[in-house]
């Protein structure tokens, strides 16, 4: 007789079926590629939500470097001839309405103070400490908490920009328990009507500017 041939698979509707081996095999694969897919997802948001945030923070920082240099650049200078009184810390403010004038003093409108924030500051007793150097000046800005005074756009007003850092209990929302401490810029910025450079004395003006 005839050597017998191998027997063709069965025609019929379970021909083409995927055995179990390959179906778990698949399942791997593409649990794996799912994974893969969802690192890389998880990464790259995580790389633009960092990313959009330095570059938000760099924008607010230029937009504050831009305000404190142009306040800057409106810094009052006015020399002008005036009464000395005394030889005190205040020689052009006599210290009785009998003293007399003793000779002329070139003075200045131009107030501009920079030093160690803890030291020329007094701290916001929170707890926080005063960072770095500040500065503070006077120039025209015409702030005013009175009615009626808005058109006296150049009236002279302290201004003056400092660090503190301290916890963030005042800006953090309640549902968030994690305490953190920042830096801070604070801007020093009171009206026209507060103003008592020439009741005070040149250092002492702006004294507590981190208490307000």
């Amino acid at each position: 007789m005839p050597p017998s041939k191998s027997q063709p698979f069965a025609k019929g509707p379970y021909a083409q079926a995927f055995t179990l081996v390959e179906l778990l095999v698949s399942m791997v694969v593409l649990s794996i590629i799912m994974v893969v897919s969802a690192t890389f997802v998880t990464q790259t948001q995580r790389t633009w939500s960092q990313s959009s945030a330095r570059v938000e923070q760099f924008r607010e920082a230029r937009m504050a470097f831009e305000t404190i240099t142009q306040g800057l650049r409106q810094a009052t200078l006015n020399p002008y001839l005036t009464y000395r009184y005394n030889a005190g810390p205040t020689p052009t403010i006599p210290t009785s309405r009998e003293e007399a004038p003793q000779s002329y003093i070139r003075h200045s409108e131009l107030q501009f103070v920079t030093g160690q924030a803890g030291v020329l500051l007094e701290s916001m007793g929170t707890g926080g400490t005063l960072n770095g150097h500040c500065v503070f000046f006077q120039a025209p800005f015409g702030i005013s908490d009175r009615d009626g005074y808005e058109a006296l756009n150049r009236l002279l007003c302290g201004r003056g920009y400092f660090v503190f850092q301290s916890s963030d209990d005042a800006f953090r929302p309640a549902h968030i328990s994690k305490k953190r401490t920042r830096f801070r810029l604070w801007e020093y910025r009171p009206p026209a009507e507060r103003n008592p450079i020439y009741t005070d004395t040149a250092t002492r003006w702006f004294a507590g500017a981190a208490r307000e």
